[in-house]
């Protein structure tokens, strides 16, 4: 979780967890197993602040979305930019632009990002955004050991890690770091036994209300799920997308409208250093406020671009006229805010119209400023609406 490695004198007295023996290639090591939640955390005005503003926030983003006439066509760039978001942090260099513009035709279009990042970082992030679909269509389901692999499984489908038993608890003990050293990693997790125990309680937990609220709730299973890390691999990415996943079983927000990955990636070194914090000195205040924090910070984020979204729509339609605008104009510009991204037979495809049509539709909109050339193929042109791009990229608010 940081570059230094694990120094067992600082969770010798650890009040949220105990050191246990294990093993790494028959070489002897020391592991960290997390007691079961919850733990008893000690009130403060800072903790229950930062719980208010981040209730507010929550409340108040999931009033908008509430009336929204059309959410779905706004939702899909949030998951998108989750997904780009966790899988930064993991590593991966494709930005949201690159995505966005791959799933027209499942290829890389050069030139669109700044990086032009491999297929194999595109896919990491499309099977990020595959597993969250997957959640929320399952979302009435128990949280339960099935739903956890699945969503493994979909994550590591033909990348990187798809080798470490996708859609398994691991069978191996593990170990974080970036040195492939184990005696330079810088936690150790539960041996197999223990983790099988512990996830098993984790995953009642889930069921379970106690005393806490549910955002704090949501804080504590994280930290719990990575200090467990019950995967070969994934686990970053899988306790970050369940945290958008319970935000929307327990009815905090109605669609999936908040991207918490994005405060995580800007404040990484801290985010780790907080998780181990808690496991080394049982110092939750910290982590509870900045997961706070991520909350408030990431839904303010969240209702400004929706609500300059919805008055460029308007905008785009009053341009447009939309007393004589044609259905399949009103068609291709709610499209537009589901991708940026199109192709005249990408227009023709999703609205179901003639080829004619969608290049007659597609030009009126070049024409009054909404859409412009994004490469400069003739064939399979791509083209793209820059104005939704400068609302939904990352940091595009300050």
């Amino acid at each position: 979780m940081t570059e230094t490695a694990m120094n067992e004198k600082d969770f010798v007295n650890s009040p949220t967890g105990r050191l246990v023996p294990t093993r790494i290639h028959l070489i002897p090591y020391t592991a960290f197993v997390p007691n079961p939640l919850p733990p008893e955390i000690s009130s403060s005005w800072e903790i229950t602040k930062n719980i208010l503003l981040a209730q507010q926030g929550m409340s108040e983003l999931k009033g908008i979305g509430r009336n929204i006439e059309n959410p779905n066509i706004f939702i899909r760039p949030f998951i998108r930019k989750e997904a780009v978001s966790s899988s930064m942090i993991e590593g991966t260099r494709t930005e949201l632009v690159d995505l966005l513009a791959y799933e027209i035709d499942d290829q890389p279009i050069r030139g669109i990002g700044g990086s032009d990042p491999a297929e194999s970082d595109i896919r990491e992030v499309l099977n990020y955004v595959k597993a969250i679909e997957y959640g929320i269509k399952n979302i009435d389901r128990s949280f339960d050991e099935k739903y956890l692999c699945n969503l493994h499984k979909i994550l590591l489908k033909g990348v990187r890690g798809q080798n470490t038993n996708p859609g398994k608890f691991r069978d191996t003990q593990n170990y974080i770091g970036k040195d492939p050293n184990p005696d330079l990693a810088s936690f150790i997790p539960p041996p197999v036994p223990d983790m099988e125990q512990s996830i098993r309680k984790l995953i009642n937990y889930l069921d379970i209300p106690d005393q806490y609220p549910p955002l704090v709730r949501i804080a504590l299973i994280h930290y719990q799920f990575e200090t467990i890390h019950p995967f070969a691999d994934g686990n970053g990415r899988i306790g970050r997308l369940l945290n958008t996943l319970l935000l929307l079983k327990w009815d905090l927000l109605n669609e999936p409208t908040i991207y918490l990955s994005g405060y995580t990636e800007e404040h990484r070194e801290e985010y780790y250093k907080l998780l181990l914090d808690v496991s080394k000195y049982g110092n939750w205040e910290n982590w509870i406020v900045f997961f706070m924090k991520a909350v408030i910070e990431q839904s303010n984020d969240a209702i400004v671009r929706i609500k300059k979204m919805q008055d460029l729509k308007n905008e785009w339609l009053g341009r447009m006229e939309i007393g004589r605008a044609s259905v399949n104009i009103i068609r291709l510009i709610d499209r537009l805010f589901v991708s940026p991204y199109i192709t005249i037979s990408d227009a023709e495809k999703k609205l179901s119209i003639t080829n004619r049509a969608a290049r007659l539709n597609i030009f009126k909109l070049i024409d009054a400023g909404i859409l412009r050339p994004a490469s400069d193929q003739k064939y399979g042109q791509l083209f793209v609406a820059e104005e939704i791009l400068n609302i939904i990229r990352p940091r595009a608010i300050s």
